[in-house]
This record gives C-alpha cells, sequence and structure tokens, in this order.
C-alpha cells in the first residue's frame, strides 16, 4: 500500500538546495575562473607559494574525506601478493594528475594507472605514505 506524500509549507521546511554542501564542480570552477583580488591580498606581498600557484593553476583537485584527510588507502590483492594504493577523490583531469604523480613520486608511469569510471587513481605497490607527502607539498 503507498502511502500518501506529506505536504510541507515552503515556510516551514528549508529548500534541498540550501541544505546541499557546495559540489565539487563549483569548487573547481571557482577556483580556476575567477580573478578577482582583494584589496588586503592586493596589498600585502604575495608569498613563494601563492605566486607558485598563480602562474601554474593545476587541472586538477584531490578532496577529502569528511575528517580532513586525503583519500589514500591501501589495498593487497591476490592473497596478499599483489599491493596497492587508491587515491579516490580526484577530479578534474586525471591523466594530468597521473602524469605529475608519477615525477612527483619517481615511478614508472606504468605503475599508475586511472579508472575513469570510479574515478580513482591506483599505484603499484604500498605508498600511502609519500603520496600523502606529495599531496601537501603540492597544496592540494
Amino acid at each position: 500500500m503507498l502511502r500518501p506524500a506529506t505536504l510541507t509549507r515552503a515556510g516551514i521546511a528549508p529548500t534541498r538546495c540550501l541544505l546541499q554542501t557546495p559540489s565539487r564542480t563549483s569548487i573547481l570552477a571557482r577556483r580556476f575562473l575567477t580573478t578577482e583580488t582583494t584589496a588586503a591580498a592586493s596589498s600585502e606581498a604575495p608569498s613563494v607559494s601563492q605566486t607558485a600557484q598563480a602562474k601554474q593553476p593545476r587541472p586538477f583537485l584531490v578532496g577529502r574525506t569528511p575528517s580532513t584527510n586525503f583519500a589514500v588507502y591501501q589495498r593487497a590483492k591476490r592473497g596478499g601478493n599483489k599491493f596497492l594504493t587508491v587515491i579516490k577523490k580526484v577530479e578534474g583531469d586525471r591523466a594530468k594528475f597521473k602524469e605529475s604523480l608519477a615525477a612527483g613520486l619517481g615511478i614508472n608511469l606504468s605503475d599508475v594507472t586511472v579508472n575513469n569510471l570510479t574515478g580513482h587513481v591506483v599505484v603499484a605497490g604500498h605508498r600511502k605514505p609519500q603520496i600523502e607527502e606529495w599531496l601537501k607539498k603540492e597544496g592540494l
């Protein structure tokens, strides 16, 4: 038996749009498409990290978990004989992320694969500490 849908008045219940957090695509769009500068930011001398980010905007973004950690996980497959590190919540150009990750860690490009369906980047071997350190160094 179907239950009748409850109708709420607009003044009582907030709309779903007001309760949602900003989507990752809107964060990416805001990050790469805005050119606004505040008066306080323009009066101060930019630091080295700010000028490096201003010169080369990254075409990718790595999201964080609700506990503000990176979504980097270690996996073991084939009875514990194959070790993998999975990076989740990668948005933007994953191919560029793969190239810069391989260059940053000093590993072969063939050791890093991208699953475009799930958005995960898989690295051969247990490399969680190195990947998290690289992500922090890159400012992601």
